[in-house]
């Protein structure tokens, strides 16, 4: 990941709004991750580009002043995850049909 520049997702959706989250071993964020929203289509697939100067330091949902870019530290990216916090109550589909590192190795 060290020379990444986005992920490409390839989505099988439910049309809501779902964070994707990363995270990086060498900054402690109190359940927190770096993270941007995706929102998918009701049916079909969803093809997106995130660049990863998107994604923004959070920590429970709030913004967190202070923490280094994402992509100041690339190699030290650990974690992928999918977070679905819309507070909307119900059923919810997600598949993830293929992740896609770009300009990376």
């Amino acid at each position: 990941m060290s020379s990444a520049t986005a992920l490409q997702l390839r989505l099988r959706g439910d049309g809501r709004t779902y964070d994707i989250t990363l995270r990086r071993s060498d900054v402690p964020l109190r359940a927190g991750s770096y993270s941007t929203r995706v929102t998918t289509q009701p049916t079909g697939e969803t093809t997106v580009v995130l660049p990863l100067s998107d994604f923004m330091p959070t920590s429970f949902g709030q913004p967190v002043g202070g923490a280094p870019s994402l992509d100041s530290n690339l190699a030290r990216i650990d974690t992928f995850g999918v977070l679905l916090a819309d507070k909307k109550p119900g059923p919810f589909a997600l598949e993830l049909l293929e992740l896609t590192v770009i300009g990376g190795a």
